[in-house]
């Protein structure tokens, strides 16, 4: 297990044994992903599969099937840490034993919360560790409350998720107000484009920043020797 600490020794990587990292979600994860592989360019101890799909997630399999590619990916690549994203398309209806549920009803909110714990489990159950990475604000106030009642479930499933650890990446996108801001400054004090013109997703600045919040979470929990 990757991100347990201990007062004495942590799990340590190296460019012959490197950590190795799966980053799977919809298109808002694409970036990030690109955001990761530059980290692993500079760490040799870090080794980065990403494998995005748009418009995809976990309320229609119909459409793509989360569960069943998450655990061939995790059968092949054998990851010590999936990073997971999801959220940008989920707002819809849900068929559920012969029913459609309505978006964030009782039930609705009930069976995603056992989806995410299912997506979860598939890395955990062999031995790997998640970091969920939580929706950004979005530059739309009615598609920020849409990301917020996500959010409180992927926090709470979590929470109740010894193998899991949630990035906020709500407050990472804010400004210092609580707002939507386009541009944010990076780790080095510089105003940079973060959010890409439709409002929703990333630039390269912004799966940078993202990317660094990821490794941040890490950090607790494992040692790469340069």
């Amino acid at each position: 297990t990757v991100l347990i600490t201990t007062t004495t020794t942590l799990p340590v990587f190296t460019a012959e044994e490197p950590l190795r990292m799966l980053v799977v979600g919809d298109s808002l994860m694409t970036l990030i992903g690109f955001g990761l592989v530059r980290q692993s360019e500079k760490l040799p101890a870090l080794e980065v599969k990403v494998a995005t799909k748009t418009s995809s997630g976990l309320v229609r399999p119909d459409f793509y099937d989360w569960p069943k590619v998450l655990a061939e990916l995790v059968a092949e690549f054998r990851p010590h840490v999936t990073v997971m994203l999801f959220g940008g398309n989920e707002k819809q209806n849900m068929r559920y034993q012969g029913k459609s549920l309505e978006p964030f009803s009782k039930e609705w909110v009930a069976e995603y919360a056992r989806r995410v714990s299912g997506a979860i489990d598939i890395t955990t159950e062999v031995g790997g560790q998640v970091v969920w990475v939580g929706l950004p604000i979005m530059r739309s106030a009615k598609f920020s409350e849409t990301v917020r009642t996500l959010n409180a479930i992927y926090t709470r499933v979590c929470a109740d998720h010894p193998g899991a650890t949630y990035v906020d990446g709500y407050t990472l996108f804010a400004d210092d107000a609580g707002g939507y801001s386009a541009y944010l400054l990076d780790s080095a004090g510089r105003r940079k484009l973060m959010r890409a013109d439709d409002g929703i997703h990333m630039t390269n600045a912004g799966g940078d920043r993202a990317a660094e919040a990821v490794m941040e979470a890490l950090s607790a929990g494992v040692r790469f020797e340069p």
